[in-house]
């Protein structure tokens, strides 16, 4: 058995511990066959409404590159029921840590990059209503439907290809 810890990053002073372990299991039918192994998450914080699940198990994964996502859905759904008040209020907006390329003379072919980061304590970067402009100078263009994000509630990066990439090249005269 494994122990770590979770904490709200509203809530800095509260963080409930967590067991993770591998139970083996046998049911009447598999008495001759192989063993069946769960994997069981849970927590005993007194926190938690007794009326809802404090204990997960899970009996099926795809293999072990899926298994980081099957325990974190299971944390989740268990850190759902957790009352984790009193939480602190969420004050500053996001930060912009990084634009790649800077300046006015950027080439044609650039994608263009920006890093948003918020700290804790926070409630994360919420992108569904994002709205994102690129203003040429004269004519402001809406390229929310194009712009691909990445990263974690508290950092992504928004990366725009933009879709045309127009030259003109003139010879001598």
């Amino acid at each position: 058995m494994a122990e770590f810890y979770v904490r709200n990053s509203l809530n800095l002073n509260k963080a409930v511990r967590f067991n993770i372990s591998v139970v083996k299991t046998t049911t009447k039918s598999d008495m001759d066959g192989e063993p069946k192994y769960l994997l069981e998450i849970g927590t005993t914080h007194s926190g938690i409404n007794p009326v809802l699940k404090n204990l997960v198990y899970v009996h099926h994964t795809e293999g072990k590159e899926d298994l980081d996502a099957v325990i974190q859905s299971a944390v989740a759904s268990i850190c759902a029921n957790i009352d984790w008040t009193v939480l602190e209020e969420d004050r500053y907006s996001p930060e912009v840590i990084e634009v790649y390329p800077e300046g006015d003379n950027t080439s044609i072919w650039s994608t263009i990059r920006v890093t948003l980061e918020e700290a804790i304590p926070a409630s994360g970067i919420d992108l569904s209503e994002m709205q994102v402009f690129l203003n040429n100078g004269t004519t402001e263009f809406d390229i929310t439907s194009e712009v691909i994000s990445h990263g974690d509630p508290f950092q992504y990066t928004l990366r725009w290809n933009p879709p045309y990439r127009i030259c003109n090249t003139y010879e001598g005269v």
